[in-house]
């Protein structure tokens, strides 16, 4: 492979395996980019807001200070406060990150230069246009304003040292979402949220009421129980 130019080192070290041959290659009329549909929770809560956003922010500010702004926040219904800030959080799930989305503007605010804090709203304004149960031609266009006001800001994290360049799978994701509601409908119903929650109570929950031994028996009287007690 090196003889022909290929490194598959570049490949491994961005996680990327080659494909041969795709089964629809050769299908007649298949546009095979129509069919990856939005994930809100992957692309949008874990990926754009919490892998860049989030970490974007607290390289600026810094992980402790950054801290020290959530645990500030007033107690308020509704809210969730961060009474030890977001770095002692060991595992995310799609709560968490909603939790945070909800009170970030306002831990940000005046800890950043405007053009980060005006991207960062943008996403969050993007995000939640993109849960949206509905659309109309307003919210469509609501949402690629959300998403434009996005790219004209996100300049400032180059400059900042933060990132090299905005060639970002799961930042280039967001282009792709009014086209793929108009065509395919509202984006929840493609969210991966609901068969993470079912990962936890059919797999994860099942497994851990075994024995770890020959536990696939075991799983499944153990939800056969359970769905005849609930």
């Amino acid at each position: 492979r090196h003889k022909n130019g290929e490194d598959p080192h570049l490949f491994e070290d961005h996680g990327l395996r080659a494909i041969y041959f795709p089964f629809w290659s050769h299908l007649p009329h298949t546009d095979i980019f129509m069919c990856i549909t939005p994930d809100i929770l992957h692309q949008l809560h874990k990926g754009v807001f919490k892998d860049h956003i989030v970490s974007w922010c607290s390289t600026i500010i810094s992980d402790a200070e950054f801290d020290a702004h959530f645990q500030a926040m007033t107690d308020f219904h509704g809210l969730r406060h961060f009474k030890r800030g977001i770095s002692t959080v060991s595992q995310w799930t799609c709560t968490e990150h909603k939790e945070m989305q909800r009170i970030v503007s306002g831990v940000i605010t005046g800890a950043v230069e405007p053009h980060v804090f005006r991207a960062a709203r943008a996403v969050l304004d993007f995000i939640y246009y993109a849960q949206y149960q509905s659309h109309t031609d307003t919210t469509l266009a609501r949402m690629q304003d959300a998403l434009d006001e996005f790219h004209a800001n996100k300049l400032i994290f180059v400059e900042l040292g933060l990132h090299q360049h905005f060639n970002i799978p799961k930042v280039h994701s967001m282009h792709h979402y009014v086209q793929s509601i108009r065509v395919l409908g509202s984006a929840d119903g493609f969210n991966s949220e609901s068969p993470e929650h079912l990962h936890i109570d059919y797999a994860k929950d099942a497994y851990q009421a075994s024995s770890k031994v020959d536990y696939i028996a075991q799983m499944t009287h153990w939800l056969e129980l359970q769905e005849a007690v609930f």
